[in-house]
């Protein structure tokens, strides 16, 4: 998630935060604050992706929601967190590949 947040912060320029328990999951987060900002009462979607970034999302949420992946397949799990965060510049020297 933290390459996720840096990613979306310095390359797109729009600060992001996640909620597994709000529909669309993923809102605006301009101040930094790791909430959603609200607007009207309402959490603001977050919608000024870049393919990296939405197929980051995609693999965060996805590995969020399905948490018997590690069990069931770790190494794919694993190496879905290591591509997505070396497909976001990302240091990943400190990480094995499966």
């Amino acid at each position: 998630m933290l390459q996720i947040k840096a990613y979306a912060t310095k390359t797109v320029g729009t600060g992001i935060a996640y909620d597994s328990n709000t529909y669309p999951y993923w809102f605006v987060d301009a101040d930094g604050d790791d909430k959603a900002d609200v607007v009207d009462g309402k959490k603001v979607s977050y919608t000024t992706w870049t393919p990296r970034l939405l197929k980051a999302a995609y693999n965060f949420n996805f590995l969020r929601k399905i948490p018997g992946s590690f069990v069931h397949n770790p190494k794919y799990a694993l190496q879905i967190q290591i591509d997505t965060i070396e497909d976001l510049g990302g240091d990943i020297s400190k990480y094995t590949r499966p």
